[in-house]
């Protein structure tokens, strides 16, 4: 194969990948929220949010409040805390 044309295909392939890999399939999202519980709302701190089906996770702080990155294609987060039913 002549050095142009082999230098063509690893052009290529390089803008292929690069292209793939901005690819918003690969994105990331950052959720934040509080969490609140009871009939007065109250704060609800140590509750574990976790993305279904992965081992990505977190926590809240003591005001309720958490951030966790997902992957775009996660639709369904689970949160849970001791004493509270889901």
């Amino acid at each position: 194969m002549p050095k142009q044309c082999q230098w063509l295909i690893r052009t290529l392939g390089c803008l292929l990948l690069m292209v793939i890999s901005q690819s918003p399939i690969f994105a990331q999202i950052n959720v934040t929220g509080k969490v609140t519980g009871g009939t007065s709302n109250s704060p609800v701190a140590g509750a574990s949010i976790v993305v279904k089906g992965t081992t990505t996770g977190s926590q809240t702080d003591a005001d309720g409040a958490f951030s966790i990155t997902v992957p775009s294609n996660s639709s369904i987060i689970v949160v849970s805390a001791v004493g509270y039913k889901t």
